[in-house]
C-alpha cells in the first residue's frame, strides 16, 4: 500500500505577472509624428556632432526610425562612443509594476568570419542628465538586419523592469561603443520605445497567501492562477499518493521571473523552478 504525502505548492513571485491586456501606456513614441526632445550626444566627442539621427528607409512602424552611423557610408565611424537621449519622462508613484519596451536592430561589426567587440547599453539618469547609471548590461548582440523586441523574455524577464523608478522623472540614453578592431557595422536602430504601466487584479483563488488559507487542488484539477498584486504569494495544498505524477508549469513571463516552489508537509523545499518553468515530477 503507497504511502500518503501532503504537498504544499508554492508560487512566490515579486512583482506580478505580465499580461498585455492588464496595462495601461505611460510613454509611447515611434517616432513618426515627432521626435522632439530626443537628441544625440557625441560622448566620445562632446564637441562633434552626434551620428544619431531619423531615417525614413529602416523601421520598424513605418516610416521612422533612430539610427547611429554615418549619413554618407551608413556604417558607424571607427572610434564611435555616441549616445541617443530622451526627454525627460515622468513614471506613475501608484503602480503594480513598470516596463521599458522598444524594437532595436543592433547591427555591428562583422568581417564574414569574426564579430567585433562593439556593443551597446542603456542608462538612466534621475537628475535631467548631469549623472547616469547603467540600466542593462553591455550587449554584444548582433541581430543583423532583424528587429528584436527589448526585453527578451524567453531569456532575460528582469530586464526592462522600472518598477523601482515608480514616482521618478527618467531620461534614457542608448549608448553604442565602438571597440578599435576595424570593424564596425551600420549601426544601431531603434524604434517604438514605449513604458507601460502594469495592472491586475486577484483571482478567483485568493485569499491564498498563507499556508492557513492555501486553496486545496483535487486530484486531476488543472489551475491557473494570476499573481497579484505586488508581492503576492500564491500558496495551493494537495494530497498526493507516492509516486503520482506532479506538474507546475508557469504559461507567462513576469518582470521579475517567477519563483515556484513546492514543499513537503514539513516545509521542506522539494522542487523549484529556479532552472525551468515546466516542473515535472513524482511525488
Amino acid at each position: 500500500m503507497r504511502s500518503l504525502v501532503t504537498i504544499l505548492a508554492i508560487v512566490l513571485l515579486t512583482i506580478l505577472s505580465v499580461f498585455p491586456q492588464n496595462q495601461s501606456l505611460v510613454y509611447f513614441n515611434n517616432f513618426d509624428s515627432t521626435s522632439a526632445g530626443w537628441e544625440g550626444q557625441n560622448l566620445g566627442s562632446p564637441s562633434s556632432p552626434s551620428n544619431w539621427r531619423l531615417v525614413d528607409s529602416i523601421s520598424y512602424s513605418q516610416p521612422y526610425s533612430f539610427v547611429s552611423n554615418d549619413p554618407l557610408t551608413y556604417l558607424y565611424p571607427g572610434g564611435t562612443f555616441d549616445a541617443l537621449v530622451s526627454p525627460q519622462i515622468s513614471l506613475p508613484l501608484v503602480t503594480e509594476g513598470l516596463r521599458l519596451e522598444f524594437r532595436f536592430i543592433a547591427n555591428l561589426g562583422f568581417n564574414g568570419f569574426i564579430d567585433s567587440s562593439d556593443y551597446w547599453y542603456i542608462e538612466i539618469s534621475e537628475d535631467d542628465g548631469q549623472s547616469w547609471e547603467l540600466f542593462s548590461e553591455n550587449r554584444q548582440l548582433n541581430s543583423g538586419g532583424l528587429w528584436l523586441k527589448y526585453p527578451d523574455y524567453y531569456s532575460s524577464t528582469q530586464d526592462g523592469d522600472l518598477t523601482q523608478y515608480a514616482g521618478s522623472t527618467l531620461r534614457f540614453r542608448f549608448v553604442l561603443k565602438d571597440i578599435p578592431d576595424g570593424l564596425v557595422g551600420p549601426g544601431l536602430f531603434i524604434d517604438d520605445f514605449t513604458i507601460v504601466s502594469l495592472n491586475c487584479s486577484p483571482d478567483q483563488y485568493e485569499p491564498n497567501d498563507s499556508t492557513a488559507t492555501a486553496y486545496n487542488i483535487s486530484y486531476g484539477d488543472s489551475i491557473f492562477s494570476e499573481i497579484c498584486p505586488t508581492n503576492d504569494n500564491d500558496i495551493f495544498s494537495f494530497t498526493a499518493q507516492q509516486g503520482d505524477f506532479v506538474r507546475v508549469y508557469q504559461l507567462v513571463s513576469s518582470i521579475p521571473r517567477a519563483t515556484i516552489y513546492i514543499f513537503d508537509q514539513n516545509m521542506n523545499v522539494v522542487f523549484n523552478n529556479l532552472y525551468f518553468d515546466d516542473m515535472r515530477f513524482f511525488a
